[in-house]
């Protein structure tokens, strides 16, 4: 039965998946992404970021993220930041999906 297969594959998967320590996660699983804003002060002599009180430079965006164990960040344009506003909350919500696929295998 076809549909027998495929809970049997996916129960499989799922059992597979979670017996799996972080460190050998998927590749595709993107841990804890999360956006920033930063404000930087540079080295000129003079500039407004030295001042007292200092008007640092900035706003500058930053999405950070854990993937295949290694830690990175990418700076985002503020012409982006309504597109990536989206994708955090789509993965947010992705997250939560999987959780209850995986609380709903595992049931059974």
């Amino acid at each position: 039965h076809a549909g027998r297969n495929a809970y049997t594959a996916r129960s499989h998967w799922v059992h597979s998946f979670m017996g799996r320590s972080s460190a050998t996660l998927p590749p595709w699983v993107i841990c804890a992404p999360s956006l920033s804003t930063q404000y930087n002060v540079c080295g000129s002599p003079g500039c407004r970021c030295k001042a007292t009180p200092p008007i640092k430079h900035g706003p500058y965006y930053q999405v950070s993220y854990t993937r295949k164990g290694k830690s990175s960040s990418k700076f985002v344009k503020k012409e982006d930041l309504p597109a990536v506003r989206k994708q955090l909350k789509n993965y947010e919500r992705m997250k939560l999906l999987m959780e209850h696929w995986i609380d709903l295998a595992t049931e059974l």
